[in-house]
């Protein structure tokens, strides 16, 4: 028995259309998991989910705003009925950010539409899915975080307390679902090189700087995420709960 398998395995991977939840939902899907990725935006989700059938993969898409618990209900009832059984893993990942806006410049509005897409939207997504888990009595879910969750940094403060949070619930969720045999984790990576944020992380002044930071000396590939996505989305995992596992070159403990 090959414990680190996601073979067939149902995930759901939340913001699956493009940056992280892309490279996510296709490392998985390349390790023969059924996949189902969700995000607002259908384009990008039918382009994602193509890519990945066209490598001969398992990979469905459904619409879905993590803001409308409604819209989240139908989601996943659909990801269910494409992927033909219940959602085994759970990657709660869609996110947005604010930066670079002081934080006593910051709108209101700006700090709540953070928190509401990060923190309320994990909330909401889980706790649509998971009583599909505690009926059957197994389930994984990885919330990702960030981190700037534990490092903060200038100018960027909903985002960091939205995953400084984000670390809190997955601690929480751990404590509260044991008992049901879920085992619920977290991943804190530093920049991770996506098709997102690929003209940032050009910025050779950016990259000196943020570098500063990684003992490491280089900025995450996503290879460097999926093997820890695999383990916490594995029975390899079974016994460990309640984690913030940090991808991030050493940053965190500088």
């Amino acid at each position: 028995m090959n414990m680190f398998s996601v073979e067939d395995k149902i995930i759901l991977v939340s913001g699956g259309n493009r940056g992280l939840g892309r490279e996510i939902a296709t490392g998985l899907a390349q390790q023969d998991a059924n996949v189902v990725i969700a995000a607002r935006d259908e384009k990008h989700l039918i382009e994602t989910s193509e890519a990945i059938k066209k490598q001969h993969k398992k990979c469905s898409y459904v619409r879905m705003d993590v803001t409308s618990e409604k819209d989240i209900q139908n989601a996943v009832a659909l990801a269910q009925e494409k992927a033909g059984g219940m959602i085994d893993v759970l990657i709660n990942n869609a996110g947005m950010s604010v930066e670079n806006v002081k934080a006593e410049d910051m709108e209101e509005s700006d700090w709540q539409r953070v928190l509401d897409v990060n923190l309320n939207g994990y909330f909401r997504l889980a706790r649509a899915v998971v009583k599909g888990m505690i009926a059957k009595g197994a389930g994984k879910i990885v919330n990702m975080s960030s981190v700037l969750g534990t490092n903060p940094v200038p100018q960027a403060v909903a985002y960091c307390v939205s995953k400084g949070a984000i670390n809190q619930l997955t601690r929480a969720w751990a404590v509260e679902w044991s008992r049901y045999n879920i085992q619920v984790n977290a991943l804190a990576p530093a920049y991770i090189l996506t098709d997102i944020n690929r003209d940032r992380l050009s910025d050779g002044k950016f990259v000196k700087k943020i570098l500063g930071s990684i003992p490491a000396g280089r900025i995450g590939e996503h290879e460097d995420l999926i093997g820890a996505v695999t383990f916490f989305s594995s029975a390899a995992s079974n016994y460990i709960t309640g984690v913030v596992l940090p991808v991030d070159g050493g940053w965190s403990i500088t």
